[in-house]
């Protein structure tokens, strides 16, 4: 499903990526880990089009995507949830979930669409009619992935989603990404601090140390907290 090779990238002179190798395949939940100030989320800004590709390369579904803008990505089916959740604060639940319909080229937000994510998320059809910046940190984290579903994404990447998040709101969070995953059939790639949450969902985890992958990380090594506190020690 994703794939780069050898990928360079980062901000000016300053590469913040230095050769970055991983692959995600269909259907599959895999999570970036690491410090903090180690690249993680140079990685996704990178992947879905924010930070322009230095060398290197990035494939998404067969397709090489390294020179396609962010909009351009969307629409081969490619989401981003940033870090913040990004949601637009001054407009509706509603109308935020409407500005999901650019994603994947999805010209029309149908009543289908819209009923698939109140069943997921119940909280926000009570406030459809609230602006996204008077809610919690948990809602509008909520209303971040639903305005993603609404475009009918293939790969949704998660950039920190349980930050600002209370510890009850982030395992529904978890419950919802596998839902999301089982249901949809959809690929999750999550960078994440909150090491219960990448337990919870992860088949998978790459560790990220100074802008290169330093470890690959099967299911029982992620569950290994002896093993997660040492990768992940300062």
């Amino acid at each position: 499903m994703l794939k780069t090779v050898k990928l360079r990238a980062g901000y000016g002179k300053v590469m913040i990526l230095q050769g970055v190798d991983f692959h995600i395949g269909k259907k599959e939940i895999i999570s970036i880990i690491g410090r903090n100030g180690v690249g993680k989320s140079t990685l996704m800004k990178t992947l879905i089009g924010e930070v322009p590709v230095s060398s290197g390369s990035i494939e998404f579904a067969g397709k090489d995507c390294t020179k396609l803008k962010a909009y351009e990505r969307a629409q081969l089916g490619m989401g981003y949830i940033p870090q913040g959740h990004g949601v637009f604060p001054l407009l509706t639940v509603e109308e935020n979930l409407l500005v999901g319909q650019c994603i994947n080229g999805n010209k029309q937000t149908t009543k289908k669409h819209m009923e698939l994510v109140y069943d997921y998320f119940p909280r926000l059809k009570e406030r459809r009619t609230q602006r996204a910046g008077t809610m919690s940190g948990g809602e509008r984290a909520m209303l971040s992935i639903a305005r993603i579903l609404i475009g009918e994404p293939s790969l949704i990447l998660f950039d920190e989603p349980s930050e600002g998040v209370q510890p009850n709101i982030v395992e529904l969070i978890g419950e919802i990404i596998l839902k999301i995953n089982a249901d949809l059939g959809v690929t999750i790639l999550l960078v994440e601090q909150n090491i219960g949450l990448v337990q919870q969902v992860s088949e998978k985890a790459y560790v990220i140390d100074k802008g290169l992958i330093a470890h690959e990380l099967d299911k029982a090594m992620i569950n290994d907290n002896e093993t997660t506190k040492r990768l992940l020690a300062v």
